[in-house]
């Protein structure tokens, strides 16, 4: 790594111009597609005002920029557009991003669009050090990663993959591989008798908080007062009753620990003798789907050695007076046969009225542990930290890897030796209020990403 003095120098030298870049981008509200074009075309700007050929289709949602001219192509990829904020900021509003004690705290900050920086410095450094390269760099930034990856197989419709892509999305040290995916809702046409509304959670997190209202009758608001905790919060008014659960927020493809807003809910109304008999018997069948992220009450449960266990997450719940309607996020193992796991779920949401709707599906995939690229970068990780990594690793979510045939995952931060930062739990974490960024081992990130890059060049396929 004989670049590896004047590529720090270079970023210690940058790093307030990377920052105050990477506010500016985590300020843009990239949800809705209006937003998220926004940030492409700012994006757009970046590469154009520092001398890169882009390639932009706003339609389609993805920016092509390359650095280089070499045969060989290598892809860094990025997304700009995040998950909704969601509730419960302490720190500072979703948007507006802030730096306290080391961390950059803001919606987007890990997830993802520290990645656009990645990829950008990566490029200046190549190009403003002179640094020999022989490969052609294509940059990739995309905005429709968190709502079904759209953008990234449209771009491989028209476009052949890089030879070798990294995907800078996920953790260090290497990742090549990703979890299935089964999206689906299941509605059921007979509504919750007693039961005004029910209404909770958004798209890539479990249900983090419910609110549920009733007819007010003194009865039924004793016995929901009775149930009241940290979790559950009872209140009148009117001739309305409301009953507000609180979970704990995690991504839909890490479900361990989170605590599901939706179950509380459905225990609640279970357990009161007040509502109907078939009121009850389907809010206890909402409680175990929603409570149980393994998939055992639905008999589905799978574990690998490699990809670890099936997870399945609730992540919105809705009913009124014309059914109820959940939705949910499924990630499971290559050895999973999706077909019947589709018609078993199919069957056991049937035998309590329920319907599915598949929306969205992806295959398990795996780059070769054998790719020599694969050893480049774990070789790269270990030289760069002094740590002694030997294991690819799964992701048990999805990025974009999932589509680019020969890729691995790396990570936006080097947190080995972060410092501690304590948050409630829920909080920090992406798709979590609050979600943070160590900044120093964000800068570590470009320099590492560079360094791996220039490794990718020189190895032989």
């Amino acid at each position: 790594m004989i670049h590896r003095n004047e590529i720090h120098s270079y970023v210690e030298n940058h790093r307030g111009e990377i920052l105050n870049t990477l506010k500016e981008l985590m300020k843009i509200p990239s949800v809705s597609y209006d937003e998220c074009k926004r940030l492409l075309n700012i994006t757009k700007k970046l590469y154009k005002d520092n001398g890169f050929e882009t390639e932009i289709n706003p339609e389609e949602g993805y920016l092509l920029s390359f650095y280089g001219e070499g045969k060989r192509t290598l892809g860094l990829f990025a997304h700009g557009d995040v998950v909704p904020p969601g509730e419960n900021w302490l720190l500072t509003e979703p948007f507006e991003p802030k730096e306290i004690d080391g961390y950059l705290i803001g919606r987007g900050g890990k997830d993802d669009k520290a990645a656009i920086l990645i990829s950008l410095y990566c490029a200046k450094m190549l190009k403003e050090l002179s640094i020999p390269f022989n490969s052609k760099l294509v940059m990739f930034t995309g905005i429709k990663e968190e709502t079904g990856m759209q953008d990234v197989k449209s771009y491989l419709d028209s476009h052949k993959a890089p030879d070798f892509s990294i995907v800078c999305d996920n953790e260090f040290p290497v990742y090549c591989g990703n979890k299935g995916k089964i999206v689906f809702t299941a509605t059921s046409s007979t509504a919750l008798k007693g039961v005004t509304s029910i209404k909770g959670g958004e798209h890539g997190t479990n249900v983090a908080k419910a609110e549920a209202t009733f007819p007010y009758t003194p009865e039924l608001f004793e016995a929901l007062k009775a149930k009241e905790s940290d979790n559950l919060k009872v209140k009148a008014e009117g001739n309305s009753l409301s009953l507000t659960a609180f979970g704990i927020s995690k991504h839909s493809a890490f479900p361990e620990g989170s605590l599901n807003a939706a179950s509380i809910i459905a225990e609640a109304i279970k357990d009161t003798d007040i509502f109907p008999e078939e009121t009850r018997e389907t809010a206890e069948f909402i409680r175990k789907v929603s409570f149980d992220y393994y998939g055992n009450s639905l008999n589905i449960n799978n574990d690998e050695a490699e990809f670890g266990k099936l997870t399945i997450v609730n992540d919105e719940i809705e009913a009124d007076s014309h059914g109820v309607t959940l939705s949910f996020n499924l990630r499971h193992g290559i050895n999973v046969n999706q077909a019947e796991t589709i018609e078993r779920l199919k069957k056991e949401f049937a035998s309590y009225g329920f319907t599915l709707n598949i929306s969205d599906t992806a295959k398990a995939h795996l780059t070769s542990k054998e790719h020599p690229m694969l050893k480049t970068l774990l070789d790269t990780y270990n030289s760069f930290t002094g740590n002694k990594a030997e294991r690819l690793l799964i992701n048990p979510s999805g990025t974009y890897a999932r589509f680019l045939p020969d890729s691995a995952e790396i990570g936006l931060a080097i947190e080995d030796q972060k410092p501690s930062f304590k948050l409630p739990k829920g909080h920090g974490e992406i798709h979590q209020p609050d979600e943070y960024l160590y900044i120093e081992g964000f800068l570590k990130a470009i320099e590492l990403t560079a360094l791996m890059i220039l490794e990718c060049d020189k190895t032989e396929l």
